[in-house]
């Protein structure tokens, strides 16, 4: 049984959002990505606090990049941590990405496709990641920078599959805070300080400096009222849009042309992206519902040297050659 002893007062409000959200069911077994940093620190200790409300264990998941000299530092604190709130860990080395053309993105790619293969081993039903309110500002901004659409402004959400983000309405002076109180140690990242990558530059300059003009934060809630709009449009837009319009090998002129154009735009989109074409510009999207709202016929756009999105006898289909 869970015990009943008071919770600190984030911890508290972690919990609140854990059941707002059925983020952790009774005995479910989660893996938190743990990294050593100030993040996923603050979420190991409060998910220590909130076990007393909900009984459920998880165990630690470590990652050594093999990038950085306090590396091996952070590694053992890992162990360290685990060892003294009797934990389950597993760390991860690797020593291949010092040459990555696309550092970041490996980096990622190699975490995750080891966080799905540790749920595997451990069956584990449940990922926890450490991400916060500040996380989902700085993506939304970039997401928006890079032309995203209005049902993508909600790059960050509490759950989706097996990933769960516990800490989404915590700001990162609360966890810093949190862990002070606490007189936990944690380590600095200090690669987050390197404005060579856009993601440091939009969180080291642009949101400080607009933070400055503004003289306040509030916008910064603003711009996540507009992600939280936009999730709520891709729910519209599945309840009076079935699957089934664009999870085939072709789609309908009339079924489209019946849509209004936005959600037209996002049902030609699906169908690209169910077809493993996820990155067609923007003006390609339109220029597709133009033709197909046209009636027009014998027509097509190359997407790669090989293939070709195609009109004929009012459907759509992809080709190669």
């Amino acid at each position: 049984m869970a015990s009943s002893l008071r919770l600190s007062s984030l911890a508290f409000y972690v919990y609140q959002y854990i059941q707002k959200h059925q983020l952790i069911q009774e005995n479910d077994k989660l893996i938190l990505s743990f990294s050593a940093g100030a993040d996923s620190t603050a979420l190991a200790c409060l998910l220590l606090e909130i076990r007393q409300k909900i009984p459920f264990s998880f165990l630690l998941a470590h990652f050594n990049h093999g990038l950085r000299e306090q590396s091996k530092q952070e590694a053992a604190f890992t162990a360290d941590f685990a060892k003294e709130h009797d934990l389950a860990y597993h760390i991860f080395q690797t020593d291949k990405l010092n040459k990555s053309k696309n550092l970041q993105l490996e980096a990622r790619t190699w975490r995750y496709t080891h966080l799905k293969e540790l749920k595997q081993e451990t069956k584990a039903n449940k990922i926890a990641l450490a991400h916060h309110k500040n996380d989902a500002l700085e993506t939304l901004l970039w997401r928006i920078f890079r032309g995203s659409s209005l049902f993508t402004l909600h790059p960050l959400t509490a759950a989706r599959q097996d990933y769960i983000r516990p800490l989404l309405s915590c700001k990162k002076t609360e966890l810093e805070n949190y862990l002070k109180e606490k007189k936990q140690i944690w380590f600095e990242d200090e690669s987050n300080k390197d404005n060579y990558y856009t993601r440091n530059k939009l969180r080291n300059q642009l949101i400080p400096q607009v933070n400055s003009i503004l003289e306040n934060t509030s916008w910064q809630n603003n711009m996540l009222h507009l992600s939280e709009e936009s999730e709520l449009l891709k729910e519209t837009f599945h309840f009076y849009v079935p699957n089934s319009l664009w999870e085939k090998d072709f789609l309908v002129y009339k079924e489209i042309q019946a849509l209004p154009s936005l959600f037209a735009r996002k049902a030609i989109h699906a169908f690209l992206t169910f077809h493993q074409w996820e990155n067609i510009r923007y003006d390609i999207i339109c220029k597709l519902e133009t033709l197909i709202r046209s009636n027009q016929g014998n027509w097509h756009i190359q997407l790669a040297h090989n293939a070709y999105i195609a009109g004929f006898r009012k459907k759509v289909t992809i080709t190669y050659t």
